[in-house]
């Protein structure tokens, strides 16, 4: 699936989300971030909703 067609089916779920390029290994790809969330009882909401959508997901947390 791709980058644009991932952040749609969030939108759809009502999940606000923005692709970034990246680069590794010489090769270019695209990833889809949600956040920052700085209210846990938030994060755990979004993570309960993304795992009933079948989902995959990473929690990267933000330096303070």
């Amino acid at each position: 699936m791709t980058a644009s067609r991932f952040t749609r089916r969030l939108a759809l779920l009502g999940i606000v989300s923005e692709i970034q390029a990246a680069d590794a290994n010489g090769a270019r790809f695209h990833r889809v971030r949600i956040g920052p969330i700085d209210n846990l009882d938030q994060l755990n909401r979004l993570r309960t909703r993304l795992r009933q959508n079948g989902i995959e997901y990473l929690v990267i947390p933000v330096g303070e």
